[in-house]
């Protein structure tokens, strides 16, 4: 089992799950779609060398808006503590 910094990162990647449990709306689909056709369209005229080369960003943008929903996450979950411990 991965060891976790935070007892926030704990809830957010362990065995619950959140992050997959999250509802996604039409909004997300329907961009998820349309991102997946672009992406489809734009591999089909790349050289190789070309596409690996897309991957490698891919990958790299996809890391980073991973650990942007980490940190939003984070952000909301203090604020919601935050709240709770004002109004009890």
């Amino acid at each position: 089992m991965e060891a976790y910094k935070s007892v926030i990162q704990q809830l957010y990647y362990d065995n619950e799950n959140l992050s997959e449990k999250t509802e996604l709306n039409e909004k997300y689909k329907h961009l998820n779609d349309c991102e997946k056709k672009l992406l489809e369209e734009l591999l089909s005229g790349l050289t190789p060398e070309q596409e690996n080369l897309l991957s490698d960003l891919l990958e790299v943008r996809c890391n980073s808006e991973a650990e942007a929903a980490f940190l939003h996450f984070k952000t909301g979950f203090k604020a919601g503590m935050r709240l709770a411990h004002e109004s009890f």
